[in-house]
Parts: C-alpha cells; structure tokens; sequence
C-alpha cells in the first residue's frame, strides 16, 4: 500500500512538472497566435508611431545619402543630396501623401486576413497607382520637379551645352545643376509633356495576381512552387487559430489528473493545485521580464551604434521606427500574458497559503486512539 501511494505521488509529481511547464508554453502560443490573428496588430503601430508620413520621409532621405551602388542609384543620391529635410517632407507629402498610404495598407491587411477565410490560392494584393499618376499630370508633380532642380547648385558653362541637347530631344541625359533662367523657361514648357510620357508607362495597378502569371514555365521558383507556398502559410495560420483552445486544455486535463491521483483531501486539493498554479504563474512571468530587458537592451545598442557610426546613422531614422513598431508589439502581446501571470500566481499564493491553514485529516491510526481515548 505504501508503495502504491509512493507511486501515485511520483506520478502526480510528474503530472505536475508537465503542467507548470505546458500551461506557460500554451499562454505564450495562445497571445501570440491572438496577437498575429488581429488586424489591428499591424495597422495600430503604423497610425500611432506616423509611420505614413515618417516612413517615405526616411526612405527620400536615405536615397539622398545612400553612399555606392550602381549608376542610377549613384545619380538618384546626388539629385537628392542637395535637398533640405524641410524639402523632402513637402516633397513626399505630394508624392505619396499619408492618407493615399493609409488606403493602400489597411486594403491589403484587410486582403490578407480575408484570403485566410476563402478558398482562394493567393491573396488579393494590389497597389493602387492612380493618384500618383494623376499627380504627375497635376501642377503638383511639376512644381516638384522644379523644386528638386532649383535646389542644384548653378551650372557651369560647359553645363549648358548638356541641359541643351536634353531640352531640343538630342539626349535624354542631363547635368545635376540649375539652368540659367531661359533653360529653366523651356524646362516649364517642356515638363507636362515629359510628365505625361512617364504617367503614361504607369499602370493603374500592381496585383500580386498579375505578377504570378507573368511568371513563365522556366522561371525558378515556378508559379506552382509559390502558390503551394502561399497554401503552406495559409494551412499554417488557419491551423494555429483552430488549434487555440488545445493551449489550454491540454493543461487542463493534466491538473485534472494530477487531483484525481494525488488529492485525498480538501487540505490537498488547495495545496497540490496552489502550487501548480504559483509555479505556472511565476514561470509565465519570465517571458514578459525577458522581452523587457531584451527590448531595452536593443535599444540601448541601436541608439549607442547611431551615435558611434556615421554609416549607422544614416539608418537612425528607419531604425527608430522599427523600434517603436516592435515596441507596440511587445507591449501588445505582453499584457495579457502578465495579467494571466499574475492571475496565475495570486491564485496559486492563495490556495496554497488556505491550505496551510486547514488541519490534515486524520488517519485511521489517529481516528482509532481518538475513539479509544473518548
């Protein structure tokens, strides 16, 4: 008998081992999954860290003091570089204005979370390029071409010969510098029909659908291979969200069988489960701890290696976005799992510490002189 009751304790140990572990693993995976599955988790940090209007900004200005690369990109810096951030601010808020942005990423997101509801094999994504086109026809997209060429520096006279040909259609290269006032009159006249050229090559839109079948029977990876991986995530997704309330039942059922084996009393109960709970919690509570010293300990490096190097700093204004993004995601993810942690641990606290207070139960030993003595 004593046996038995050795192995039924081993056996509830265990039981109680793989529940302190589980249960925090599946809190993890349960918000995460949560986190992942939730539209707002992607549009939420893009409107409250200004990425709309902060993220083309950075991109301009990294253009503008992007050092190598090939030819077009060596030219693309240099027309930029003479550019002040004030100018690049204005000019990207008639380029791709905030709100244009907006659309594009909530139609998208939303594309994405729908493709995961229907049959279809690839997601409807698309970029909508009408209102840039229809900004290049506009004054709009002339006055920041002439913006951009007033702020080059004045050309040299063996400049002029160059912004000449480009002018008469004898070259479609010109000089990086600032045409005397005649040449920058021919370059007002000249603009609407060049801008109009270049709306002209732009389509309405970029779909995901079209790239797909763009792609030919040779081409590496096939059509084939990326709509099977489209499937792949897809079946991944929707698996995880399904699978969500095994997270925690699984734990469940074990502190179920862990009472069932071990517990022969009211005292028992309180403390077998008080410490499976407080044990649980506290074991939960390390992921949170965890992602809080990470999270500032990558910020602390990011903002050490912007203010130490000068090609990191180029950087600093992307890398200070990303930062605040992932910022929100921690914070979003981290909450319920320390409410839970808490939750979990309190509880536990509790049944544990009324268990100490109850009186163990008397055996029969104890029961007999009891009756004996009376």
């Amino acid at each position: 008998m004593g046996c038995t009751g050795c192995l039924g304790r081993l056996f509830a140990f265990v039981l109680l081992v793989l529940f302190v572990i589980l249960l925090p693993i599946g809190t993890w995976s349960f918000y995460l999954d949560k986190m992942l599955m939730d539209e707002n988790t992607y549009l939420e940090p893009l409107e409250r860290y200004q990425v709309y209007t902060r993220l083309p900004e950075q991109l301009l200005i990294l253009a503008a003091r992007a050092n190598g690369g090939d030819e077009d990109a060596g030219k693309l810096n240099e027309m930029l570089s003479y550019l002040s951030e004030a100018d690049m601010s204005e000019m990207v808020s008639v380029i791709a204005p905030a709100e244009w942005l907006r659309e594009q990423a909530e139609y998208n997101v939303n594309a994405l979370f729908l493709w995961l509801e229907d049959n279809s094999p690839a997601p409807d994504l698309r970029l909508n390029l009408r209102p840039l086109r229809n900004v290049l026809l506009s004054d709009g997209g002339r006055d920041v071409i002439l913006q951009l060429v007033l702020s080059w520096p004045q050309c040299e006279p063996g400049q002029l010969s160059e912004w000449e040909a480009m002018l008469d259609g004898r070259a479609a290269d010109f000089p990086i510098c600032e045409p005397p006032p005649d040449m920058m009159d021919d370059l007002k006249e000249g603009l609407p029909e060049l801008l109009s050229e270049i709306a002209g090559d732009i389509p309405d839109e970029l779909t995901l659908k079209e790239a797909l079948l763009e792609i030919g029977p040779d081409d590496e990876p096939s059509q084939e291979d990326v709509l099977h991986t489209f499937m792949q995530i897809k079946l991944g997704l929707v698996a995880a969200e399904r699978s969500r309330p095994l997270m925690f039942l699984i734990p469940i059922a074990l502190l179920g069988a862990m009472v069932v084996v071990a517990v022969r009393s009211v005292k028992g109960f309180f403390t077998w489960v008080g410490w499976a709970l407080m044990l649980a919690g506290l074991l939960t509570l390390a992921l949170p701890v965890v992602l809080v010293v990470i999270r500032g300990n990558t910020l602390e490096d990011i903002l050490e290696a912007v203010a130490t190097s000068s090609q990191v700093a180029d950087l600093a204004g992307l890398l200070m976005i990303a930062q605040g993004v992932l910022s929100y995601a921690v914070e979003r993810y981290m909450h319920p799992v320390l409410v839970q942690a808490v939750v979990l641990t309190v509880t536990g606290f509790v049944f544990v510490f009324t268990g100490a207070l109850l009186r163990p139960p008397e055996n029969v030993a104890q029961k007999s002189r009891r009756v004996q003595g009376a």
